[in-house]
């Protein structure tokens, strides 16, 4: 019987496994520029009506 290799991806959104409270604002500004590259985003959340991905972009 051939083996066969599992690949599985975990997705922590609520900081249950890792405490990302600290960076993730930084890495989350980094990848958007990493798509959109030298885009103008503000990084203090609370100046955003809508603070989720969908309202920060537009």
């Amino acid at each position: 019987m051939p083996k066969t290799t599992k690949i599985a991806a975990i997705f922590d959104i609520d900081g249950t496994l890792v405490e990302s409270s600290g960076f993730e604002d930084e890495l989350y500004v980094a990848a958007v520029r990493d798509v959109l590259g030298d885009v103008c985003i503000r990084e203090e959340w609370s100046t955003y009506r809508h603070v989720t991905d969908t309202g920060v972009l537009r």
